[in-house]
């Protein structure tokens, strides 16, 4: 999916390892897009991930590679996390 047709408020489904190795499912759900945030012409999709154990330990070092869907369509992959953000948000690319 393009990062043009992304928008606030869109619900979307994470899949990655919690523990051992059985893929589990987590949600995202869109904040919005930052444009040109990383470099020129690299934009930044923002999601608060939801799920698993994720409200207690926020976005997990490990989890980064793991794919996002909206609709079935892939929008990208975990890539960043803010270490001291109260919810876990995270940056997909």
């Amino acid at each position: 999916m393009s990062v043009d047709e992304i928008r606030p408020g869109m619900k979307g489904i994470g899949r990655t390892v919690f523990q051992g190795t059985a893929i589990e499912d987590f949600n995202a759900d869109i904040l919005g897009v930052l444009k040109n945030s990383v470099a020129p012409k690299q934009d930044m999709i923002l999601a608060r991930l939801s799920g698993g154990p994720l409200a207690q330990t926020g976005v997990i070092a490990g989890m980064s590679g793991s794919p996002v869907y909206i609709d079935g369509r892939l929008i990208g992959a975990v890539a960043f996390a803010f270490p001291f953000a109260k919810d876990p948000i995270a940056g997909i690319q």
